[in-house]
């Protein structure tokens, strides 16, 4: 890693600096060199000069030097060699120590020859300054490297003490003011690192390294970068969705956030198609390619690069062991026990078989469908049943090519089933000779409360006709139909559309059997229904009776049983006492419901009177022993030897009895009397308690009607006339005495003469 500070102003020299020295040989050869010192890093001279023209066509061995500090101490020694036609020479030499930390000359001779003056590259210490330096800075360090760090201290100061990550090093005496370290196996961690720098001032510099590869000191300009050597790629891999595009991915290693100047570079190298190259910019973990046309093996290598080395990895693949389909626009269309999952793939898949596979939570199923070819890249479709009603599901998909491996798991997408509407068919016939009314029944059952039924379609198909269907928004409907089997199916219309169809088969005109009857008799509880078991009822049972018994108009009801069930027991709550129920037992076929039992009973044993008339001609019978005001059910037949016949039934209702009216009646007249009689001797006691009651208080002053006035007053307003204005010679005006049997008002009689 490198650590990398900003320019510091105290810099002598731009990215190049250049001291030129024309200077002939001190044995006095009549040749000058012309050199000149380059600076091109903060470790880095470069040595250059110009052979004269003269010596040009001559091989020539020369020496150089480089001594550091005032003192011209000897550093570095090399000999260069310069071909015969050759002007120009030039030597590049690496410091150990950063430039700036020491005055570093050169100079040059031939071999053999006299040495050139020193041509010198000064460092910064000789700079006034009031606080201390730290170098490098803004260079380039290598992680795992040995560098030195050097720390030049303000006007009047001596360094006492340099520190790296914490840790004091000896110093080092580069000069009478500098001092520097030397640091092994330069390291970084995830704390980070610093540098600091103290002099007998008592004055501390420090530039801290925070984590993750760039260090900076707060207040200052000046930071590191540690730059690691580019590592090979790990876990070289390469796939494509689509057969359209390749993606490589690598797992890359430690990474520096460094400027584009220093950072790695990724490039891809198809080794067998002529060497292609594809940059790597994008990411520094993948590279995406397009598919070269006609190449289905690929030998590609991935080459990292940075300042500090190079490092590549290859792989070898065929394309067509590498395809991963991604499942997209994925959309359900939810049912109510059923979902259909859509989604398309985007890709060239001529030629390749492939398999999807859809998953459905929390149920944790999963259903497989196949395509080949251009087949998978339209519209897919599965179907994923079993599924419940009103309850929310997610899905996901992936698709793989045969005998590969799948592909990652989709986007998972959420949505909920429709509520489901239910019905519960039944029919009632009446039938003739030659057609049927059929009245078909059905109860609606939702799963959830915010369903709402806007209507039913009742279809009705019969042989070798089309099909009838109507909508109604009641819940029966009334039709007439042949003899021939009838099937109808009826449908709830809700905002989510049609149900599913509940259907129910009609049969044959005249096709049931006589059924066998069963007299029952219920309790307090209910009825408990047994019958035999039919191996031709392959779909169950229906129990058929009317809530009312045998009383007032039928309000049908039906109750549904499976095949296995041959048992069903009736709650007294649903039932009445005293009504006579007839259960018919229908067992159901293929081709419909036919009749097989019939349980005939009270909810409560009641009792049964039985009247044997001996003689046949008799046409008459008195049955004692009856309750008033009940109704009865009269069975009578004719016997034989042979049996019984058909029975005549009829219903009727016994009289109340009216003696007991009268009692009911004159019960409560006698008590009355009674309680009279007892009061009698406490008559006046009980005159006072009335009149206390009911006359008006002692204090209230009440004024009589003045019968002459009021009336002479109203006859004036009405204009009556007076008594020598009628025409009538005499009025009498007679008083009858009131008698006690009179109920009317007293009578006024007029007499006219």
């Amino acid at each position: 890693m490198f650590a990398l500070w900003s320019v510091n102003f105290l810099f002598l020299v731009s990215a190049e600096a250049t001291n030129t020295l024309d200077m002939t040989s001190g044995s006095g050869e009549s040749a000058p060199l012309s050199v000149e010192v380059c600076v091109k890093s903060s470790w880095t001279l470069e040595v250059r000069w110009t052979e004269h023209q003269n010596s040009t066509n001559s091989a020539q061995i020369y020496q150089v030097q480089i001594g550091r500090s005032e003192n011209f101490n000897i550093v570095a020694q090399g000999n260069v060699s310069k071909e015969a036609g050759v002007r120009f020479v030039s030597w590049v030499w690496t410091s150990a120590l950063p430039l700036q930390c020491a005055d570093h000359s050169v100079r040059i001779r031939r071999i053999p020859g006299s040495w050139t003056d020193w041509t010198t590259h000064y460092g910064q210490q000789n700079i006034s300054a009031n606080r201390s330096r730290l170098f490098p800075t803004e260079e380039v360090l290598q992680e795992g490297s040995t560098v030195f760090f050097c720390c030049i201290p303000p006007d009047g100061a001596r360094v006492t003490a340099l520190h790296f990550s914490n840790t004091p090093y000896p110093l080092i005496n580069i000069s009478h003011r500098v001092r520097a370290i030397r640091v092994l196996r330069l390291n970084t961690t995830r704390m980070g690192v610093n540098l600091s720098c103290q002099d007998d001032l008592g004055n501390e510099r420090r530039r801290v390294k925070l984590r993750h590869l760039v260090c900076f000191y707060k207040g200052s300009n000046e930071r590191w970068v540690f730059l690691v050597p580019p590592e090979k790629p790990k876990n070289l891999s390469c796939e494509t969705r689509n057969l359209k595009s390749i993606v490589c991915s690598w797992t890359p290693g430690r990474e520096c956030n460094l400027s584009s100047v220093r950072r790695r570079r990724y490039t891809l190298h198809i080794l067998n198609a002529d060497g292609v190259i594809f940059p790597c910019d994008k990411k520094p973990s993948s590279c995406e390619f397009p598919v070269l046309p006609d190449l289905i093996f690929y030998n590609i290598s991935v080459v990292v690069k940075n300042s500090l080395g190079e490092e590549r990895e290859s792989y070898a693949f065929n394309i067509t062991h590498r395809v991963f389909p991604v499942l997209e626009d994925m959309a359900v269309i939810p049912g109510a026990l059923h979902a259909e999952v859509y989604w398309t793939l985007d890709g060239n898949f001529t030629g390749l078989q492939l398999m999807c596979q859809i998953s459905m939570e929390p149920i944790n199923t999963t259903t497989e469908v196949q395509c080949v070819g251009v087949e998978c890249v339209r519209n897919l479709r599965v179907r994923v049943q079993q599924l419940q009603p009103s309850s929310q599901y997610s899905t996901r998909g992936r698709c793989a090519v045969q005998h590969n491996s799948w592909s990652s798991w989709s986007t998972a997408y959420t949505f909920s089933t429709e509520p489901l509407v239910t019905l519960d068919v039944w029919r009632k016939l009446e039938e003739n000779h030659h057609s049927r009314r059929i009245r078909v029944l059905w109860r609606t059952f939702s799963s959830s409360s915010h369903s709402t039924i806007e209507a039913y379609e009742v279809c009705v198909q019969q042989q070798d006709e089309s099909r009838v269907c109507v909508n109604v928004t009641e819940t029966q409907a009334e039709f007439t139909v042949r003899d021939g089997v009838c099937d109808v199916s009826v449908r709830a219309l809700t905002h989510t559309g049609l149900s599913l169809p509940s259907s129910i088969t009609v049969p044959v005109l005249n096709t049931d059997p006589t059924p066998k009857q069963k007299r029952i008799v219920g309790s307090a509880d209910g009825f408990l229904l047994i019958w035999s078991e039919l191996s031709s009822a392959t779909c169950g049972y229906t129990l058929e009776w009317c809530m009312m018994g045998n009383l007032g108009p039928c309000d049908l009801q039906w109750r549904k049983v499976s095949a296995n069930q041959t048992s069903l027991f009736l709650s007294a709550n649903e039932l009445r006492v005293g009504c006579r129920y007839t259960f018919n037992i229908y067992s159901c076929h293929s081709d419909g419901h036919l009749i097989h039992e019939r349980h005939i009973g009270y909810l409560k044993e009641q009792s049964v009177y039985s009247v044997t008339v001996d003689d046949p001609h008799c046409k008459t019978v008195t049955v004692e022993g009856l309750r008033e005001s009940q109704r009865y059910t009269l069975r009578l037949a004719a016997c034989t030897k042979a049996g019984c016949g058909t029975e005549s039934v009829c219903a009727v209702t016994t009289l109340p009895k009216y003696y007991m009216l009268v009692v009911k009646v004159v019960t409560p007249l006698l008590l009355l009397i009674g309680c009279c009689w007892c009061l009698w001797s406490y008559r006046n006691t009980v005159r006072g308690i009335v009149v206390d009651v009911f006359i008006f208080p002692k204090h209230h002053n009440m004024k009589m009607m003045e019968l002459d006035d009021d009336v002479y007053k109203v006859s004036k307003e009405i204009g009556a006339l007076e008594v020598e204005e009628c025409e009538s010679c005499d009025v009498e005006i007679m008083e009858q005495e009131v008698h006690m049997h009179f109920r009317s008002s007293i009578p006024t009689q007029i007499m006219r003469s």
